[in-house]
């Protein structure tokens, strides 16, 4: 049994192209001209992200996936490429960018990882704060450093 748990984690791992960067905020998603539902950034990578929906996603649907920011939002297209069930009707799903601009996709993996960052040090120290509180302060802080 462990070995084969270890092959399907080798096969796995071998199929992931970038570095997962695990962060924890609020997100929308949308399919065509819905009314976007609410769900919860997972985790982050150049090529792709996961996050928890309630419901099933079909694999291939193509979704509008909303990332709050405080300067601007950013919006994506991106095709599911896994859905499994977690708990009492979520389910965990995973895409992968569709427009595929890898110096946008890598800045935006790294303000996002900063921003989570920052507002988990807030944490840690006493401040609770939300992902679009910690952004404004981040922003307001940092952002003359990042590059155009």
């Amino acid at each position: 049994m462990v070995k084969t748990r270890t092959k399907v984690k080798e096969k796995i791992k071998d199929r992931r192209r970038s570095f997962r960067h695990a962060a924890y905020l609020p997100i929308k998603v949308s399919i065509g001209k819905s009314k976007p539902a609410s769900s919860f950034l997972r985790n982050i990578s150049e090529h792709g992200l996961s996050f928890s929906l309630h419901g099933p996603l079909d694999m291939g649907t193509i979704v509008d996936v909303t990332v709050p920011s405080v300067s601007r939002e950013f919006t994506f297209k991106a095709k599911v490429v896994w859905c499994r069930p977690a708990v009492k009707g979520i389910n965990e799903i995973g895409v992968a960018y569709l427009e595929v601009d890898n110096d946008f996709n890598t800045r935006m993996v790294e303000l996002v990882c900063r921003i989570d960052r920052y507002r988990t040090r807030a944490l840690e120290k006493g401040r609770q704060l939300t992902f679009e509180e910690a952004a404004s302060e981040w922003i307001g802080k940092f952002s003359k450093f990042l590059p155009t």
